[in-house]
């Protein structure tokens, strides 16, 4: 079963249609991919920090006006439109979405800064000095080498693993050097779903690693930890960074959150070694 949250397919159609009650908002739209509550999370950080009403509607409803300048998706469904080049287009929650676009992309990205999020796992999981990630999607290269050259900086040692697809984790995983001391799973459409994390569950608590995952609610699907930034944080992140580049609208850029946070598994860190009640810096723990 394939996360809902993050769908791979691409709908087939123009331009989206708004409501004029939406248009008669401003010229700032928010569009969900879907009713879920991690869209819903995102968009009420984006509107807390944004200041004034924001006009948010789901995929496929209403129509767009002339008026509308710029468009904040919420999942890759919605980033991933056919939108007119006159339209900045900010992407949240969209691992599929990347650069290049004609009239300019602001992607805030689903993972932390990657010094921030190799700092955080430094600070709570100090026996982890080398640690493995596991990735498929093109569109999570230029992650992948940023985590890398942090990793250089702190003095751990990243190395990637590219998945060809989620049938193969399974060779993937016994084929790991046994020095590898937790796998981070990238949040990539492709490997983020139950089988996956049934197989990465079971392979956690067999080498005793912990698996981690960069997501927020991931924990309760099984990961031994997770450190994320919070959906509504990258809601905000979204409405910081368009508020200093609503002038730049054909720019093409990628930010991250700053803010990491973890949750750990309790089931999970017990599998491998791991009791989170003693672990300092964790924000909370899921049985």
């Amino acid at each position: 079963m394939k996360n809902a949250t993050m769908p791979r397919a691409v709908l087939a159609c123009g331009l989206l249609l708004f409501t004029r009650a939406a248009a008669s908002g401003g010229d700032v739209v928010a569009v969900l991919s879907s009713d879920s509550p991690h869209y819903s999370a995102a968009f009420e950080g984006f509107q807390e920090a944004w200041g004034t009403p924001v006009s948010r509607l789901l995929l496929g409803d209403g129509e767009v006006m002339p008026r509308t300048r710029v468009v904040v998706a919420f999942g890759s469904q919605a980033a991933l439109q056919d939108w007119a080049p006159h339209i900045q287009l900010v992407a949240c929650l969209a691992p599929a979405a990347r650069v290049g676009r004609q009239g300019g992309i602001l992607i805030v990205d689903l993972l932390p800064s990657a010094p921030a999020l190799l700092a955080r796992i430094q600070a709570v999981l100090p026996r982890v000095r080398t640690l493995r990630l596991l990735w498929t999607s093109r569109a999570q290269r230029d992650s992948v080498e940023e985590l890398m050259l942090a990793g250089e900086a702190i003095g751990m040692k990243v190395l990637a693993e590219r998945v060809p697809s989620d049938e193969a984790l399974p060779s993937v995983l016994r084929s790991l050097d046994a020095k590898v001391d937790a796998v981070l799973l990238m949040p990539d459409p492709v490997l983020v779903n139950a089988t996956s994390f049934a197989v990465l569950r079971e392979f956690s608590k067999a080498a005793r690693i912990p698996f981690l995952a960069p997501m927020e609610g991931l924990a309760e699907k099984g990961a031994t930890a997770t450190f994320a930034a919070p959906f509504r944080e990258i809601g905000r992140s979204a409405a910081r960074a368009l508020k200093t580049r609503r002038n730049e609208d054909r720019e093409q850029a990628r930010i991250h959150s700053e803010v990491v946070h973890v949750t750990m598994n309790a089931s999970a860190c017990e599998d491998v070694g791991l009791d989170p009640s003693k672990i300092s810096g964790v924000d909370r723990i899921v049985p």
